[in-house]
């Protein structure tokens, strides 16, 4: 959800690296796929259940920022920095599903 306004800036971020600090190494399905091969850093149940924890808390702050910004609105503050701000949450948790996904598919075979 990206704010229409002029001045919202006119960055697409195609890589998390740097937001997601989880994702610093980005994920490779071969990596991910080479099981029993001796290869070191295989996603695991354990990476799962971590992006599962990590997509409930940036869910759980999305909503707390949510409610936040009404506060603001209702009390006749600008809440344009907070908006910027919770699109840049919600393209964040995007990228945390998808990687999930991604990596539940690639466990589950």
């Amino acid at each position: 959800m990206v704010p229409d306004h002029p001045w919202w800036p006119s960055v697409r971020i195609t890589r998390p690296n740097g937001i997601l600090p989880y994702l610093q190494r980005p994920l490779s399905m071969p990596r991910i796929g080479a099981r029993g091969e001796g290869h070191l850093n295989l996603a695991s149940e354990a990476d799962l259940e971590q992006a599962n924890r990590r997509v409930a808390d940036a869910m759980r702050r999305i909503a707390d920022l949510k409610a936040h910004i009404e506060r603001l609105e209702r009390d006749g503050a600008g809440a344009a920095d907070a908006r910027i701000l919770l699109a840049i949450f919600e393209t964040s948790l995007e990228l945390m599903i998808d990687y999930r996904d991604r990596l539940a598919k690639a466990l589950r075979g």
